[in-house]
């Protein structure tokens, strides 16, 4: 490896030396002779290989949006995380909820939640293994070999979940030739220490090897609450790798591979902003209200407070979870024939992910499951309840596929075939909307008030069966026809036991000692409030919903708080690619060295399922992406200029989306996925690397996405009257919610040889459009819509590498990011009709430190 970027930029000898010798020896552009006689010839870009189409391809050569990046890409561009892709990737974008689960979105396709029964819309495989939840995809660069982001629905090849794209990591394989490895260290500002390291030991002959990686991620936090002393923003991951590789035979191979990530970090850390005053939560007054301490008062201080890298939450916000995937790839080689079994099991547990929804200092809302553990807890520990406490989530996937490539009709015809099959059991997991702090009750001037709970413990079993056939047929030296199609059904059940705050008008007094006649805290609706501030009690118990549920207008009687429902959906999701290569005699006398275009169409499938929705079980139905593309792929100059391009028209039908309702009562904040019915997205991304000058790499990417719904009815609740009202609302106008419509970044690398070593410096800029970032309808409303947006921002980046003399297995950089020290929001949600207000995340203000790297 070197920091001149051997994956992207090679010459004719491959060795690393050679690579170093070039850049020492000024590097025209005109073939040279290096010391040792090697004619090393000009410096070209490389022809990277892709395994977009499930077998090994020339980048240039492969009809599909891809942008693929080595292991020495990923060092010169200091991407430590598959969240570092964003500023590198058109089209790839992150939007952050405030728990750090990595939200993908490619061309305005994802999935923004961090919930167990939500599948994400961009699939993640590390060793062509799926990774099933978007908590779990955030992945550190660990040994990685390579990284490719596919853009576009994959939904014949890949299939599960797939409609936004897919994103392929693939850490480095063992071999026999040697003991090699490499360790790394990066120290920085905010207690930045992180630590790397790989071997590959050879244990058989030309037979047996094994590789090990490791890394700890370790940094103290950039913001820190004002209200418990904590640091947010902190980093506290470590991982492994290991990979077994044997060969008995020349045909025959097994290849083990076991992956571990430990997370153990606070959330993101949200801050308030307040947006509309009229907004349930900032009418509310209780006895001894003042307005100093109102809501609103508290949100618009903890809006000023975060110019300061400073925050106010109070709630428990955790990112903990542990991974762990074992997987073996077995691979026969019988003639033409290649067959490829792929064997997984993935588990998570010890998960832990919530944050403080209103990002203020004040007991407020709060939407997941830590605040409702800790009520059930409280209710049990008092001897009130008829449940028992639930066990830790913890979930457990297995998938197996079977995989046949091969060629016919003298080798014109390419093609892959196979089954996938994978179930999924995710136990235990508790979800919940909570007002007040952490379950029980908060003093405000000295009255006592008493929250409100709505909780769910759920069980879900997700089952998947697929089978998938797709060929390329060169008709001629120049036209290739692509024909696909995957049949995928999905099953889907959830298991939910139903906890709410007791509101019975009279509860009997032996169940909690000096409580008479205790109703929840309910602005709307106050049950003998004199007696219930005279007498108030020390918590608010839980109990087991044993009454009927309404669902979908049936009405279904609990088995002692439980409830059940399931479904299966099925799908045809083909791929058809026109692919044209201009002939190098129509070349010959221009300054092109190739040319491809093709016109892709596309479908893609992600299933429906169940959420909570309070305490009903809610259906959501399956997604669908159609995608028309076309895109050119285009070598010049001799090599020194490369330029990919696509535009693409999708529609999306039955989008799966998270919005917010105001129940009938003012606690009930209910979040729920939704389908929001058709949307139109439209945009082009185009990619450019260029070789000006023999010592200049520039890079530069620019993506256009416009999404706009078609349509989008949602249900809206009217607590201004009492009784509430339910109706519907037309939200077909508002922009897609975590989207930026326009990003783009350019990059400018030289390489300096000199008597005391080679240096690289690097300064790249990253642009991203405004953010919507609205959940309700009232968000949108003209008098919100900018409170609820935000700003645009730009960031810029510094890197400078260093090789000392004769030793080019040594690497230094030195590095600042956000150079310029920008304070923005990288993104967040408005609840503006029921919380009044956004929850925002602070962005990464300047970090700087060093970055060394060995290799032996």
């Amino acid at each position: 490896m070197h920091w001149t970027d051997k994956a992207l930029i090679t010459t004719n000898a491959h060795s690393l030396l050679s690579v170093l010798l070039v850049s020492a020896y000024a590097m025209t552009v005109q073939a040279q002779e290096l010391p040792d006689g090697t004619d090393t010839g000009p410096l070209v870009l490389e022809e990277v290989i892709v395994t977009a189409r499930k077998r090994e391809e020339l980048l240039q050569d492969t009809p599909v949006s891809i942008t693929a990046f080595s292991q020495e890409q990923l060092i010169v561009r200091g991407i430590a995380n598959t969240r570092d892709l964003e500023q590198s990737v058109p089209g790839l974008s992150f939007s952050e909820q405030g728990n750090k689960a990595p939200a993908i979105f490619i061309r305005g396709v994802g999935q923004k939640e961090a919930n167990a029964a939500l599948d994400p819309g961009v699939g993640v495989y590390i060793n062509s293994i799926y990774i099933p939840r978007t908590d779990s995809q955030l992945l550190d660069v660990m040994d990685t070999e390579s990284i490719q982001v596919l853009r576009g629905p994959q939904g014949t090849l890949f299939g599960k979940n797939n409609t936004g794209g897919a994103l392929l990591v693939s850490t480095v394989s063992p071999h026999t030739e040697g003991y090699e490895g490499q360790a790394s260290t990066r120290l920085g500002n905010h207690g930045r220490a992180d630590f790397k390291g790989a071997v590959n030991i050879p244990l058989v002959e030309d037979t047996l090897a094994a590789r090990i990686g490791l890394n700890k991620t370790r940094r103290d936090g950039y913001m820190k609450s004002l209200f418990n002393g904590q640091n947010y923003g902190d980093e506290d991951r470590y991982g492994a790798t290991a990979r077994v590789l044997w060969t008995p035979t020349d045909t025959f191979s097994t290849d083990l591979f076991y992956y571990y990530s430990k997370i153990k970090e606070n959330g993101g850390g949200l801050t308030c902003v307040l947006q509309n005053p009229e907004a349930t939560f900032n009418t509310f007054t209780w006895p001894g209200f003042t307005e100093a301490g109102s809501f609103a008062s508290r949100c618009e201080v903890a809006e000023s407070e975060s110019e300061n890298d400073n925050l106010t939450l109070n709630a428990p916000t955790r990112f903990e979870i542990e991974s762990q995937i074992f997987g073996i790839t077995l691979n026969w080689q019988v003639g033409k024939f290649n067959l490829k079994s792929i064997t997984a099991w993935s588990h998570q547990q010890d998960i832990s992910i919530g944050d403080d929804s209103d990002g203020t200092d004040i007991p407020g809302v709060s939407t997941n499951g830590l605040p409702v553990t800790q009520a059930l807890e409280r209710s049990l520990n008092a001897g009130y309840g008829n449940f028992t406490l639930p066990d830790d989530e913890e979930r457990n996937q297995y998938s197996q596929e079977l995989q046949l490539t091969s060629t016919a009709f003298n080798d014109r015809l390419t093609y892959t075939t196979g089954l996938f099959y994978a179930s999924e059991r995710i136990d235990n997991t508790i979800n919940g909307n909570l007002v007040g702090f952490n379950g029980y009750s908060y003093k405000a001037d000295t009255e006592t008030l008493i929250p409100k709970i709505i909780g769910t413990n759920s069980d879900l079993t997700n089952i998947s069966y697929a089978a998938y056939i797709q060929g390329t047929y060169d008709v001629t030296d120049w036209y290739s026809f692509t024909l696909g199609t995957r049949y995928t059904n999905e099953k889907r059940e959830r298991k939910a036991t139903l906890y709410e705050s007791d509101c019975e008008a009279n509860i009997r007094d032996d169940l909690i000692k000096g409580a008479r006649n205790l109703c929840a805290f309910d602005v709307l609706s106050l049950a003998d409030p004199t007696d219930f501030y005279e007498n108030p009690p020390a918590f608010m118990p839980i109990r087991l919903v044993e009454e009927y549920l309404t669902i979908e207008g049936n009405t279904i009687v609990a088995d002692n708080g439980r409830v059940k429902k399931d479904e299966d959906w099925s799908k045809w999701t083909p791929t058809i690619t026109n692919a044209f290569t201009v002939p190098d005699t129509v070349l010959a006398d221009t300054p092109f060295d190739s040319s491809l275009i093709y016109f892709t169409y596309s479908k893609g499938f992600k299933s429906g399922g169940f959420e909570m929705k309070g305490l009903e079980i809610a259906q959501f139905e399956p997604e669908e992406v159609e995608n028309y593309e076309l895109g050119i792929k285009v070598d010049a100059l001799n090599r020194r200029l490369r330029f990919n391009t696509a535009f693409y028209y999708m529609n999306y039908d039955d989008i799966q989306i998270r919005i917010t309702e105001q129940g009938r009562s003012f606690a009930d904040i209910l979040l729920f996925i939704d389908n929001a019915g058709a949307a139109t997205i439209k945009g082009f991304e185009m990619e450019l690397t260029a070789l000006p000058l023999p010592n200049i790499i520039l890079n530069g990417n620019i993506s256009y996405t416009d999404a706009r719904y078609d349509s989008f009815i949602a249900s809206d609740v009217d607590t201004g009257v009492i009784p509430p009202v339910q109706s519907t609302v037309d939200r077909s106008d508002e922009n897609f919610a975590a989207i930026p419509k326009l990003t783009y970044s350019l990059s400018a690398m030289a390489i300096l040889p000199t008597r005391l070593g080679a240096f690289a410096p690097r300064l790249s800029m990253y642009y991203r459009d405004e953010l919507y970032t609205g959940l309700d309808a009232t968000a949108w409303h003209p008098e919100f819509r900018d409170r609820a947006t935000i700003s645009d921002v730009t960031l810029w980046n510094f890197r400078l590498g260093y090789t000392p003399p004769d030793r080019e297995n040594i690497q230094i950089f030195l590095y600042v990011d956000n150079l310029t020290n920008e304070n923005y929001f990288q993104g967040g949600f408005s609840n503006t009709e029921s919380l009044g207000a956004g929850s925002f995340a602070l962005g990464e203000p300047r970090s700087y430190g060093i970055e060394a790297t060995v290799s032996f």
